[in-house]
């Protein structure tokens, strides 16, 4: 059951948001199938070294936009990965563009760019350094070997960029931002060091256990480094240089990022599902629980807190769905405020219940109360489900900043390829700080923001096997391989399946405005989202609804793809065999 309450809160979200999507809808009318093939712009292949010749509408559609965004339907098709390749060939050829950005975070791919832009190291490992599995990829290798490729060529005058722009990464910020100071002032880093000590020692499975005023003093600390670097900016310039200020500042404000990050990650928008994961309600020797542990060192308190130890000894998954849709403010209250109780209760009698059974477990039980508390936290920021458009979305917020920095740090000509997932792509309306990267981007930058999303009918890619609720672990990679059939009547994978077309491009700007068409484009309808972890037994939930032509500017689609091919380092770190070609 634990492994199970685990296993089920990564999806939960979209399970009570997509629940009412999985029912069998009409498909698309005949008249949107037939403006999808007449507007769209087929291609000839996804594999670059082709030509350009069938990418020229491409070419228009992006026209002179600084930003194209690349998103992916799943984070492991090689169709798609091979596609992004492609495209960015030919808008560097073609259009200019100079710099990439990978959804990888910010510091991790410094590596990257040494090898792409000065031939040091080996590709194989500084595309393994940026630890993700998902781009460690024979299809992202081969795109940065023909980035080296295209850089080592002296015709090339301007040469080709490559960053990450994610930020949650701490050790490396922090180490190039207090690096950079203690080469003028060792003093000074050794302080700025010692405040940062918990927030280096912090992260996303320890976080929900310390308390508000301890986050509040983690993010003063990295708002101090930011600070100091601002306070002495002329002195350490003068000292060293502009360029390697402003380099080492920004680590500092990912250091900040990260910090905002973990805080808001207690109850934020995506972090809230992730704290309700690390709840385990059994803990220490022999499967103690708050139960057996109150049964021991306290008996008579045991009725007040029933309703607290009836929800952790049952279903969590019902529970929570209960709790956030039955229950009024104050009964939630009542809950928070029971596990304020329990906390404060272990804290006043901790000398007791030492006495009572031993410090391990009141240890145990003091941070599995706390975790409790978070747990309840975490709940209400998902009260009624409306409430996710106003919650903070951090990490999308900073990313977007971090291309932004990107750019101006390149030049007012700089012009980039963004890959992400269609989730971060995406430029869906939303209140300012709260939704994805693309929002932040499109209000930045307008309509030089392109966000491209890309769809496929059926077929394969790769993913983390997660195994449904009654489901054993079958011993095998977790990383493997998953195919699917075609995709289900009324979504907008399906109405671009029904026009026949292996592959195509659509400029969904051209949708009209009223209509059948307009109705189908700009009304939410399901759509495959496939992140890095995919559970056979629950298919129908890795959808979303999705406006498409609302949110993105262009559309790619795939009738049918294959998974994405792991690089060596990753198979090794996986326990996968060697792949043998062919």
């Amino acid at each position: 059951m634990t492994n199970r309450r685990n296993t089920i809160f990564g999806a939960l979200v979209l399970l009570a948001a997509m629940a009412r999507h999985g029912a069998a809808t009409p498909p698309a009318p005949p008249a949107v199938v037939d403006w999808i093939r007449t507007h769209a712009a087929p291609f000839s292949t996804p594999e670059a070294g082709h030509g350009f010749d069938d990418l020229r509408a491409f070419g228009d559609m992006v026209g002179d936009a600084r930003i194209v965004g690349l998103g992916e339907t799943t984070h492991g098709t090689r169709e798609i990965f091979q596609m992004k390749h492609r495209l960015l060939e030919y808008l560097v050829v073609e259009h200019g563009f100079t710099v990439f950005g990978l959804e990888a975070s910010l510091p991790d791919c410094v590596a990257i760019n040494d090898y792409v832009l000065h031939g040091r190291g080996d590709a194989e490992t500084a595309l393994h350094g940026q630890g993700f599995w998902t781009w460690d990829t024979e299809e992202v290798l081969d795109m940065i070997r023909w980035m080296r490729a295209y850089n080592d060529d002296p015709a090339h005058d301007r040469k080709i960029r490559f960053s990450g722009y994610d930020m949650q990464s701490l050790p490396p910020a922090l180490s190039v931002a207090l690096d950079y100071v203690r080469a003028i002032d060792a003093a000074r880093a050794d302080i700025l060091a010692a405040d940062l000590d918990a927030l280096r020692t912090a992260d996303a499975r320890t976080i929900a256990n310390v308390p508000p005023e301890g986050r509040r003093a983690m993010r003063d600390a990295a708002d101090g480094l930011v600070a100091t670097y601002d306070e002495h900016r002329d002195e350490w310039i003068a000292a060293t240089s502009a360029d390697a200020f402003d380099l080492a500042r920004w680590h500092a404000v990912i250091v900040g990022q990260y910090a905002e990050m973990l805080d808001s990650s207690v109850v934020g928008h995506q972090g809230a599902i992730a704290t309700m994961q690390r709840v385990g309600m059994a803990f220490g020797p022999a499967g103690l629980t708050i139960r057996t542990y109150l049964d021991h060192v306290d008996f008579a308190r045991v009725d007040a807190f029933e309703p607290l130890l009836a929800a952790a000894a049952g279903d969590l998954d019902a529970f929570l769905i209960g709790y956030q849709s039955r229950l009024d403010h104050d009964a939630r209250q009542a809950y928070r405020d029971r596990a304020d109780a329990l906390v404060t209760l272990l804290a006043e009698h901790r000398d007791e219940y030492v006495g009572r059974w031993s410090e391990e477990a009141w240890t145990a039980a003091a941070q599995a109360a706390a975790t409790m508390r978070a747990f309840f936290e975490a709940a209400d920021a998902f009260v009624g489900m409306g409430a996710l458009d106003a919650m903070p979305n951090v990490r999308d917020r900073c990313m977007a900043e971090n291309i932004a920095w990107i750019l101006d740090r390149e030049g007012p000509d700089a012009r980039m390829v963004v890959w992400a997932h269609n989730g971060h792509i995406m430029a869906r309306p939303s209140a300012p700080g709260t939704g994805p990267m693309g929002d932040t981007l499109r209000r930045t930058f307008g309509a030089d923001y392109v966000p491209v999303g890309f769809l496929f009918d059926r077929g394969g890619f790769q993913a983390i096997w997660r195994p449904g609720p009654d489901e054993a672990w079958d011993g095998a990679p977790a990383l493997r391989p998953f195919t699917v059939g075609a995709s289900a009547p009324g979504t907008h994978d399906a109405a671009f399946a029904a026009t026949g077309l292996a592959r195509c491009i659509v400029d969904l700007r051209t949708v009209p405005r009223e209509g059948a068409v307009n109705d189908w484009f700009r009304t939410p309808r399901s759509m495959r989202t496939i992140g890095a972890i995919f559970s056979p037994a629950a298919e129908r939930n890795f959808a979303t609804p999705v406006e498409l032509a609302n949110w993105f500017d262009l559309a790619i689609f795939f009738a049918e793809t294959t998974p994405a091919r792991p690089a060596r380092l990753t198979r090794e770190q996986f326990g996968m065999p060697p792949r043998r070609d062919g």
